[in-house]
């Protein structure tokens, strides 16, 4: 057990090394071998860690590693620098929204990409769910997993918009389906 991990995490730090190797190099056709060797050394740490950890934690400890270690490939060859701020020239001034209607304007972004949305994702998609065959049980679970993502792109198709109406009436309106389907 404890050289199947030891042989998971050198597999690991050998796959993202000629990960790393060949990015650093710029790959000409036909050199293609240390991508390749490298994406096969990470594919086996996976069997490696599930053999040593069991296939839950396996699975969670091969993709912790393979992050962590490319943090650590990276991070010491990092440059940081200040972003640079191309200046315009300075002109007239002209406000296209008052104070107040940017504070209206935010505050209807929030009500509806966070708690109107939550509502209205929760409720299609525990709907759509419920026409899906299978056990209660099964359905519920995948609804529980599957209502942040739903709510999480209705956000932000809420806030990349530049109408709040679009959205708005979509989420509602799908909203207001889940509803009917669950309470009618």
């Amino acid at each position: 057990m404890i050289w199947a991990g030891f042989a998971a995490v050198l597999s690991a730090i050998a796959g993202v090394f000629c990960l790393h190797f060949a990015w650093k190099r710029r790959p000409r056709p036909g050199r293609t071998l240390p991508v390749i060797a490298g994406w096969a050394l990470v594919a086996a740490s996976l069997p490696l860690w599930i053999g040593a950890s069991g296939p839950e934690y396996g699975t969670a400890y091969a993709l912790l590693t393979l992050g962590f270690l490319a943090w650590i490939a990276v991070l010491p060859r990092a440059k940081f620098s200040r972003a640079r701020v191309e200046r315009k020239p300075s002109g007239p001034v002209h406000a296209t929204r008052g104070r107040m209607n940017r504070l209206v304007r935010h505050g209807l972004l929030f009500l509806i990409s966070t708690p109107v949305a939550a509502v209205s994702s929760a409720l299609f998609t525990i709907a759509a769910l419920n026409l899906l065959p299978g056990s209660a049980a099964n359905r519920m679970a995948f609804s529980f997993l599957l209502i942040p993502v739903v709510w999480g792109i209705a956000a932000y198709w809420t806030i990349a918009d530049t109408k709040l109406v679009r959205p708005a009436a979509a989420i509602i309106a799908a909203g207001a389906a889940g509803a009917a389907l669950i309470y009618l």
